[in-house]
């Protein structure tokens, strides 16, 4: 099958399956992966299920994606991150991965820069749109 074939059959299945508030900017694929990027990061984090029945549907992995639009600048995101966890954490650095979205923040504490049940990442997410990971 074409990859342009499959990609259109791949949005006509999302559109069946993602609701219609829910706003989604492009779909690619990323070897066996089908990337997602959308403006409503939020749906899909409080929804294992949707992510479950759009991988079903397409018969692929599938990778959900903030927008590039969402993300804050890195200059400007590396500062929030830094005012949102604490001093304690000990953050030795911070990686931008713009391909990906995703930000990864290298701390000597990694539990308290994760935060009680994940507390300062779910802020990080809310406030510069960067999916953090902390090592």
């Amino acid at each position: 099958m074409p990859v342009e074939q499959f990609l259109k059959e791949a949005e006509e299945t999302v559109g069946r399956i993602v609701p219609s508030n829910v706003e989604i900017t492009s779909i690619e694929f990323e070897g066996p992966t089908v990337v997602i990027y959308t403006k409503n990061l939020q749906t899909f984090a409080s929804s294992n299920e949707l992510v479950r029945q759009l991988a079903q549907g397409l018969k692929r992995r599938v990778a959900i994606r903030p927008d590039p639009s969402l993300l804050l600048e890195p200059d400007k995101a590396d500062k929030k991150i830094r005012e949102i966890i604490p001093e304690e954490a000990q953050i030795t650095d911070v990686f931008f991965s713009p391909d990906t979205g995703e930000v990864t923040i290298e701390a000597l504490t990694p539990g308290i820069a994760i935060g009680k049940h994940g507390a300062n990442l779910n802020e990080i997410k809310r406030q510069i749109g960067w999916a953090p990971k902390v090592i």
